[in-house]
């Protein structure tokens, strides 16, 4: 009860009035979410004229992603494992590239060659001692070359698979000295640099809801609660529910947020009915 009226004193402080419907970018509503945020009832309470409205939500990363091998090769570092934390640039995984890096000595001793070829055929053109044809053979040899070692170059640096952005590891799928196949699932990450607040609301509410607008959310398993910013509304109304999915971004220090997490969200707006 006490934690209730906090809460009811806390959204009475930022009351927003919500005027006209909006509607967002286009998020469909994923079905393994559908259970864990569908909208069994919606709580309105009377207090000194606030009518409050309650949905529930999930914390989710603004990115996540399931990292796979470009290269196949054995693996000889792998730093990271479950639950641990990385920085933008470090390697998550480090592969035997001994093979690909032989092929890029190859193909850079075949474009030296190439390249004093061609050299040679132009001095020896200036005194007409061979044709054009032979002169533009060799330029085209220096031009494959090149290309040559570009490509190969390209797979040498695959060897190495860095982070692109601050997150954390949540999975992984291989273990060290495993042998990779390209295509091949590496390690499941989320970003840490933005984490957000996805809702599921009656869809009549966009008759008062749009981006902008502010909530109070109030985790499950840690028991804060956070101030958050109406981002967007999402495209599609799910028939057979009759609702729709919208985002939040949440206000303040959220370091102890991690994705996952469940939560209340708590609109404020008029008594008077929309």
């Amino acid at each position: 009860m006490i934690i209730r009226l906090l809460r009811l004193a806390m959204s009475a402080l930022f009351t927003v009035y919500f005027t006209t419907a909006a509607v967002g970018q286009e998020s469909s509503v994923e079905t393994d979410l559908d259970s864990l945020l569908a909208v069994d009832q919606v709580s309105v309470d009377q207090v000194e004229g606030t009518k409050l409205r309650e949905a529930r939500g999930i914390v989710e990363a603004g990115w996540e992603a399931v990292l796979s091998s470009e290269v196949a090769g054995r693996i000889i570092n792998l730093p990271f494992d479950e639950g641990d934390h990385f920085s933008e640039g470090d390697e998550l995984v480090g592969f035997d590239c001994a093979f690909y890096r032989a092929a890029l000595n190859e193909s850079q001793a075949t474009l030296q060659a190439a390249q004093k070829t061609l050299d040679v055929n132009k001095q020896l053109a200036e005194f007409n001692a061979v044709s054009i044809l032979e002169v533009s053979l060799a330029e085209a040899e220096v031009i494959r070359a090149g290309a040559a070692v570009r490509s190969r170059q390209l797979v040498v640096n695959r060897c190495s698979l860095v982070a692109p952005a601050d997150g954390w590891v949540v999975a992984r799928h291989v273990s060290m000295y495993e042998s990779a196949a390209e295509g091949g699932e590496l390690l499941s990450v989320v970003g840490d640099d933005e984490l957000r607040v996805r809702l599921i609301v009656p869809s009549d509410w966009l008759v008062w809801m749009q981006p902008g607008g502010g909530f109070l959310f109030q985790v499950d398993e840690t028991g804060a609660d956070y101030f958050g910013t109406l981002e967007k509304t999402g495209a599609r109304v799910d028939p057979a529910s009759q609702t729709l999915t919208v985002f939040g971004q949440l206000q303040g220090d959220v370091g102890a947020l991690i994705p996952g997490m469940s939560g209340t969200a708590t609109f404020g707006a008029e008594a008077q009915d929309p």
